[in-house]
């Protein structure tokens, strides 16, 4: 969907009676399908053996991927009918019922996220396990928010007349979930794997504080914004980008203290002094032999582009402070943490991850794990690079590369996807 948006903007096409609804739907299917299903997957297999516990029950786990699934699908094609003006009130029915089946799997969700930070408690010196903590408490409030703002705009939309969700709280939605849940998530995942996948040094460092920073300031970031698009006046909104700024500012920090620029010793180091395995070294900046392919390469392309984010956001609220114009738009900056972190690193985190949830100690295809790192990096490039000269001339091939954004991304989700398939086969 995302990819024939951009295909029939970029490369001037009559857009439908159903565009705007069609931008919504992709948002939703991109941030809760996409992301969230993937953040749910791949912690209910790993938060189980964090606190010892019995694996999930496949009962619960068949509810929460069908209520989710089936709130997308009812969401997504009822936006639809409204639009078209086909069967509309059958369409606002499915809108509506889309936030509580939705609501229904995320809530058994967070059940099962509150057992588990409740009983997870890491052995002294563990600090990887230690250091996961913190956000997976940034986490479950952000999706308990998410969940119970998704039900109001969709409880609202099937109530009124509009033929869209209202995009202000629509868009307040979608900043809670990425926020507060996608990100503090992500951070969770680097935390915890790095130090082992990449090599790096453990973390160590005052995780708890960073989170706190960016936790509260998130949270401040998102409470006055609410004020503001509640009709509040110009107040909520400065106090809503001073808090943006130090958000971006503590990104910048996490990114620094995880030492992805590699200053610090990796853990090991700690151990043994010899840097390689005695019998048969692994790869110098990776704890493999290159079975998974350059999966490294997404992992770091990840983190560039969410330090380019994090610095668009301390530009963006700096310049919008000072009532200049922010060069960057909040746009761009929302592509580079959604195109450029969080999806760069599920298909780097997924090929190096996914293959051992399958009990296999490789990926079929090495090869597509690098191809899909260019088809990502070009997807990440036309998306957020074209928007910058906007309005300051006519540069038709870089609106001709903007349309090719999604067909890009959608070519590295299929190198992925053909990946894990045969490897669950092979």
């Amino acid at each position: 969907m995302g990819a024939h948006l951009a295909f029939v903007i970029g490369f001037g096409y009559l857009p439908g009676a159903s565009l705007s609804s069609m931008v919504q739907a992709h948002g939703h299917l991109q941030l809760l399908g996409w992301t969230g299903l993937f953040i749910i997957a791949v912690s209910s297999h790993v938060l189980p053996r964090l606190t010892n516990a019995k694996p999930i029950a496949p009962t619960r786990l068949n509810f929460m991927l069908w209520s989710i699934v089936l709130g997308l699908l009812f969401r997504t094609l009822g936006l639809l009918l409204v639009a078209y003006g086909t069967r509309e009130a059958f369409g606002r029915t499915l809108v509506g019922v889309s936030g509580y089946l939705e609501g229904l799997g995320i809530a058994l969700y967070l059940f099962i996220l509150a057992q588990t930070i409740k009983k997870h408690n890491p052995q002294f010196g563990a600090a990887a396990a230690a250091g996961i903590k913190p956000f997976m408490v940034t986490s479950l409030l952000g999706w308990l928010v998410f969940a119970l703002g998704n039900i109001l705009v969709s409880t609202h939309f099937a109530l009124g007349e509009a033929l869209l969700i209202d995009p202000n709280w629509n868009s307040l939605v979608n900043e809670i979930f990425i926020t507060l849940v996608l990100l503090p998530v992500c951070f969770a995942f680097s935390v915890n794997t790095f130090p082992i996948f990449l090599r790096l040094r453990a973390p160590y460092w005052p995780v708890a504080r960073v989170t706190l920073l960016y936790s509260v300031s998130a949270v401040v970031r998102l409470t006055t914004l609410g004020f503001y698009t509640a009709g509040g006046n110009a107040f909520w909104l400065s106090v809503s980008l001073v808090a943006q700024l130090i958000q971006g500012l503590s990104i910048l920090w996490f990114i620094w203290e995880l030492d992805i620029a590699r200053r610090k010793a990796p853990w090991f180091k700690k151990f043994r002094i010899e840097d390689e395995r005695e019998s048969r070294p692994p790869r110098k900046k990776a704890a493999d032999y290159g079975q998974f392919g350059n999966f490294e390469w997404l992992l770091y392309g990840a983190y560039v582009c969410l330090a380019a984010a994090a610095l668009g956001d301390v530009i963006y609220a700096g310049f919008e402070l000072l009532r200049l114009g922010s060069p960057i738009g909040i746009d761009i900056i929302r592509h580079l943490y959604l195109l450029g972190f969080v999806t760069q690193l599920i298909l780097g985190m997924a090929v190096r991850k996914i293959p051992g949830f399958l009990g296999r100690s490789y990926i079929v295809f090495p090869s597509l794990v690098n191809l899909s790192w260019v088809f990502i990096v070009l997807a990440v490039l036309c998306r957020v690079v074209p928007p910058v000269f906007w309005g300051r001339g006519e540069h038709v091939w870089l609106v001709r590369a903007w349309g090719t954004s999604g067909i890009w991304g959608l070519l590295a989700v299929v190198c992925l996807a053909v990946n894990l398939i045969a490897t669950a086969k092979d």
